[in-house]
């Protein structure tokens, strides 16, 4: 059961007149259909932007760094500095891409020097 707006009237729920004062109903639902429109875009414009602003960088320095140190490296340190442009997003993939690519740096000196020290002599 629904009310008229107009005079209060307990109308049944598929009545598009009021009995009672003969307003249309039909602008009430119209009503609330722009009001859950307006709710929805501005929920979806809301959500799209949390979720669309990426650092781009620090996500390709921290995969990066795993093959090619010394572009992660780079790739890093960009997006490091990039992420403080953008409230701080993607500043613990850059960091943990700068700790990649160092230890990566690390691991493969230490198999050159064995390696030399192995076949040198």
């Amino acid at each position: 059961m629904k009310h008229c707006k107009k005079c209060g009237a307990q109308l049944a729920d598929d009545d598009d007149y009021c009995y009672f004062c003969g307003s249309k109903l039909e602008e009430e639902k119209e009503e609330v259909r722009n009001e859950n429109l307006s709710f929805n875009n501005t929920y979806n414009n809301n959500y799209q932007h949390q979720y669309v602003r990426k650092n781009g960088l620090a996500i390709a320095g921290f995969v990066v760094a795993f093959f090619s140190p010394m572009v992660g490296l780079i790739l890093s340190i960009i997006g490091l500095n990039k992420s403080k442009t953008m409230d701080g997003d993607g500043r613990g993939m850059a960091i943990a891409g700068i700790v990649v690519a160092i230890l990566n740096f690390l691991i493969t000196f230490i198999i050159y020097v064995a390696i030399m020290q192995y076949y040198g002599e």
